[in-house]
């Protein structure tokens, strides 16, 4: 115990250890948990304000801008995980070109105005969003 190769090998190796723990941490997982954190916005957005984000006027504008916000974050933390499409599996999470499908379709949904009919685009716009980023649709339970 008195050998201080012994010392130096144990301390290099918990020092490996940590630097390895925090390489894993911060460049697979918390980026991945970060995107989860912005699908579930997405969700949140879309469900909570969807009877007035069409509306004319500021509060329908905030609304929207709310949309075209989320919907550049979820592209942006979309690229951020290394190497995302062999993580993803593990968290459950929707392939990298479904998000930027539906970030693409989410600032379509923050360009419209005006009243929602039953065949309305729009609904069938937020359907898809739901499938492209494997949210559970709130409206089936």
């Amino acid at each position: 115990m008195n050998d201080p190769s012994t010392f130096f090998w144990t301390v290099a190796s918990a020092v490996t250890i940590f630097v390895l723990g925090q390489i894993y941490l911060k460049g697979f997982v918390e980026p991945l948990l970060d995107l989860r954190k912005e699908i579930g916005q997405t969700a949140y957005i879309l469900e909570f304000y969807w009877n007035r984000m069409f509306a004319e006027g500021a509060e329908g504008e905030e609304l929207r801008k709310k949309i075209r916000d989320n919907a550049c974050d979820l592209y942006r933390k979309s690229q951020t995980p290394i190497v995302y499409s062999s993580c993803r599996f593990l968290f459950g999470m929707p392939a990298r070109e479904d998000i930027h499908k539906a970030s693409r379709r989410l600032i379509g949904l923050s360009n419209q105005v005006g009243e929602r009919t039953p065949e309305d685009p729009k609904i069938k716009r937020k359907e898809e969003i739901y499938k492209l980023l494997k949210i559970e649709n709130f409206e089936e339970k």
